[in-house]
């Protein structure tokens, strides 16, 4: 009994009174990068005739009267898409890209009185109101039960989806075709759509969730970036030439092109690396040749903190380390080995370790190596192994303290679980031969590793579950027909993903009674689980018809909707270390140190005055207390729920980018003389 596994027991979190409440006024929490100010709703507009002949024309010049209206106060910059007619008319929504374009348009046609000066006769007085104003009064979509679809729903005893202190609003991007519709999602406060992007072309995240990017194609080459907080292009990356593949570094410092081309039967590269922060090219490598068992994005990869790089040029493993000079980044080549026979290599997501496999000729010994880059080089491997097998994979626990190798040989398939304090293994689980590792992975918090195996001797694949700091053994939890698993610690929950190419189960598993909690019958388009592992978000396709599912980490669902032409969900990620709220100071000026260490001059004056001129605009914790006592209570309430709303920086950083764009360089010049006097 003493060596059964100990799964941990969470208490529950009382937020029920601040959810209630915030319920009750219709608030959806404050969410960053939305900036309502610039946004108008003009009502009372004329309606568009349904009449099918005329609707097309009176649609069109309904527009025209409204562009009309928009150059008045904007002659220069007006783009078509700042415009959001309803198709039935009497509503339209304005996007400005300035509150004070917005403001000045307001003040321009509101109310206007006399009949003769009304855009659309005397019977339709526009009325014009800022979109926050409007938000505010539109209700929720309250969170729904799934029908029409095979359900089973056990009791769960009083559990309930896990809430930790770092709960935020989940953001989403539903991606079709021709758009991209973004929305936000809480347990508490339902579904909301918020900003529809005109665009899809390879649309991405970047790897912490700032920005969103699409890119710039000609014949199939990638010709630059385009990056966006909303509906706005802040700034693009232009290729020096079209690349063949591309990414955006784990840190978000650093853009990374490849060109290829073959000489003599042999693949060669060249990387150009740019920064994201200056948007400027910092250097390009020359022509290297390629590993033929590593993608094109692995052949030079930046380390999850951005300090370092390895680069792939034949049986040469080359490690370099960023340095700050002068101002300028600039590599510094930090060890040159040679590894033949590279298959596999892997940096840990949160340090400085490079895991390598090199798979030797067949009945000769394989190596697996370790790297630490923040060691001397005679010190760097603080892990070398050799095994006797023919595949191996590589899997990094998201604290980057362990490392799994999962090796598969004729006699047996093992897992072993290494600590970066030796050569050996902490933990090490065999299977009997004849197994397989269908999926292998750790819990989000670290302490567990997950492994769903098939074997000859079982029928059905058996799931287990180890706690990677003992030695106790594998713990069998059930055995299904699975092809997919994600352990949720939080609650002790197992979600499988089973069935064949029409038709798939989702089912979620108690991990300690061992029981079904719920499962659901989908023919799945795309799925994914947000950052947290809270919501799982599906794509159903039944019929002629997709549906969205949102579903929690116990096997609620909790909200259904019809999203035709969506192709594929996409969770915006969230960095964790930002959402911590320092005792030292603000997220804002944590970042602001950030950048004094890691960019040159030109781009820490940028941030610093940005941040004086722009502060006084945007609500913060001091501000609350000691200025709106009137929204105390409000405030309060949304924290408890939304952790996230001491963000000011991000809001702060996207019009300050504005209001650069309108000036000029000597305005800028006069800014950082007065700042720095």
């Amino acid at each position: 009994q003493s060596q059964q596994l100990q799964l941990p027991v969470h208490k529950t979190i009382e937020r029920a009174d601040a959810i209630k409440q915030l319920e009750q006024e219709g608030i959806f929490a404050p969410l960053r990068n939305h900036h309502y100010d610039r946004i108008l709703l003009i009502s009372n507009l004329p309606p568009i005739k349904k009449d099918e002949t005329a609707e097309s024309t009176h649609k069109k010049m309904m527009k025209v009267i409204v562009q009309k209206m928009v150059i008045m106060v904007m002659p220069e910059g007006f783009k078509k898409n700042m415009i959001d007619l309803h198709p039935e008319g009497r509503t339209c929504i304005l996007r400005f890209p300035t509150s004070e374009i917005a403001a000045k348009f307001k003040k321009q046609f509101e109310y206007v009185n006399d009949s003769s000066l009304m855009m659309f006769g005397p019977d339709y007085q526009i009325k014009i109101d800022t979109y926050q104003y409007y938000d505010q009064l539109s209700r929720l979509q309250k969170p729904i039960k799934q029908e029409n679809q095979s359900f089973k729903q056990i009791s769960l005893d009083g559990r309930q989806n896990h809430l930790t202190e770092e709960d935020v609003i989940s953001q989403l991007a539903l991606v079709s075709s021709t758009k991209v519709q973004l929305a936000n999602f809480q347990q508490a406060l339902g579904y909301q759509e918020t900003l529809l992007l005109p665009f899809s072309e390879q649309f991405q995240f970047t790897p912490k969730g700032t920005f969103m990017y699409t890119t710039t194609q000609q014949a199939k080459k990638i010709c630059e970036l385009n990056f966006y907080l909303d509906e706005e292009s802040v700034f693009k990356i232009t290729f020096a030439e079209p690349v063949d593949g591309c990414y955006v570094s784990e840190n978000e410092n650093f853009v990374v092109g490849f060109i290829q081309k073959e000489f003599q039967n042999v693949q060669l590269y060249k990387a150009l690396v740019y920064s994201l922060c200056e948007e400027q090219k910092i250097f390009e490598t020359e022509f290297c040749q390629m590993n033929d068992f590593l993608k094109l994005e692995n052949q030079l990869r930046f380390n999850a903190t951005d300090d370092y790089f390895y680069q792939i040029d034949g049986f040469q493993l080359k490690l370099f380390q960023i340095n700050t000079v002068d101002g300028l980044l600039t590599q510094k080549l930090k060890s040159e080995l040679t590894l033949k026979n590279i298959h596999a290599m892997e940096w840990a997501p949160t340090r400085s370790f490079l895991a390598v496999f090199q798979k030797s000729k067949q009945d000769a010994p394989s190596q697996f190596t370790v790297f630490d880059l923040f060691q001397q080089e005679r010190n760097m491997r603080v892990i070398s192994r050799t095994f006797y097998v023919e595949q191996i994979k590589l899997l990094w626990q998201a604290s980057g303290e362990w490392v799994s190798v999962i090796t598969d040989t004729k006699q047996n398939t093992q897992i072993m679980n290494y600590q970066m304090k030796g050569d050996f293994p902490s933990s090490s689980t065999k299977f009997p031969a004849g197994s397989k590792i269908k999926d292998f992975q750790y819990s989000t918090d670290n302490k567990y590793c997950v492994c769903l195996v098939s074997s000859r001797q079982q029928q059905k694949p058996a799931v287990y579950i180890q706690q990677v700091n003992t030695d106790l053994p594998p713990q069998k939890i059930i055995s299904l027909e699975a092809e997919k698993i994600f352990f949720c610690p939080q609650t002790n929950v197992f979600v499988i993903v089973s069935g064949g190419a029409m038709s798939q189960t989702v089912s979620f598993v108690d991990a300690v009674k061992k029981c079904y909690l719920a499962s659901y019958d989908f023919n799945i388009k795309s799925m994914e689980f947000d950052f947290y592992g809270r919501y799982l978000a599906i794509l159903d396709k039944q019929d002629s018809k997709t549906w969205l599912n949102i579903i929690d980490c116990v096997g609620t669902c909790l909200y259904v909707k019809q999203v035709n032409k969506v192709e594929k969900v996409v969770w915006r990620p969230e960095d964790r270390e930002m959402l911590k709220v320092s005792q030292e100071g603000s997220l804002y000026e944590k970042r602001i140190d950030q950048l004094k260490e890691q960019n040159s001059e030109k781009v820490k004056q940028k941030y610093e005055r940005l941040y004086k001129q722009y502060k006084e605009a945007f609500e913060c914790k001091e501000e609350v207390e000691f200025g709106l006592k009137q929204k105390q209570k409000q405030v309060e309430l949304v924290r408890t729920v939304y952790r996230e709303y001491e963000q000011e920086y991000a809001e702060v950083v996207v019009t300050a980018i504005q209001k650069l764009n309108e000036t000029t360089a000597q305005v800028q010049l006069d800014e950082l003389n007065e700042l720095f006097e």
